[in-house]
């Protein structure tokens, strides 16, 4: 069972497509990319490169990649361990930091040198801030409400349509109006506060 006159263009197309992404992961601009591999055009080395990468990265979850880059890192540090484990005399002690860049690249992308105690309290501001922002809004409709019926005997002597303009005018006013007066506010608190 040979090679069809398919399989060697298929081959072909899976070969491009990798020397494409490693010329690119390289460093070289798609113009370059295209001049080396005879093609069209920068814009179809461009395809192929965007192709290839929603093709391999597009259905992987940040676990997923997260993982993968673990495997990368892991890759790094079994590559330089036998050099560091004799001594890394020959480097001058290079590869010895390399393995602890790595090392802390790797503590990083799983997380291992955040304080849990910071980062609960982020997720406890961010709670906050949403239970403030909620309260902000339902405040600002309470009180539009209430401003309405405290000029209800009012607009009440008011025929209709003048009672019906007051209404919209209010009600169309009012986000402005808490906008400002939250801006004006949060102003007044944060030139309190830099006075401390």
């Amino acid at each position: 069972m040979g090679f069809t006159d398919d399989d060697e263009f298929s081959m072909k197309v899976v070969d491009v497509r990798k020397e494409v992404v490693r010329l690119r992961v390289r460093g070289k601009d798609f113009g370059e990319i295209a001049d080396e591999l005879n093609l069209a055009s920068a814009e179809r080395a461009r395809e192929i490169f965007f192709d290839h990468m929603q093709r391999s990265y597009s259905q992987s979850s940040p676990e997923e990649m997260r993982f993968l880059q673990l495997k990368r890192l892991e890759s790094m540090i079994d590559f330089l361990w036998d050099i560091v484990k004799v001594g890394d005399a020959a480097s001058e002690g290079k590869q010895t930091a390399n393995v602890i860049k790595i090392i802390e690249e790797i503590n990083k992308l799983m997380g291992l040198h955040k304080d849990p105690l910071v980062e609960a309290q982020v997720r406890l501001t961010e709670a906050q801030i949403s239970v403030i922002y909620e309260t902000m809004a339902a405040m600002r409709t309470e009180m539009l409400m209430r401003a309405l019926d405290g000029l209800r005997p009012v607009t009440n002597k008011l025929d209709a349509a003048d009672a019906e303009r007051v209404r919209v005018a209010i009600e169309s006013g009012w986000a402005t109006w808490h906008q400002e007066a939250a801006t004006y506010a949060l102003e007044n608190a944060t030139t309190k506060e830099d006075g401390q």
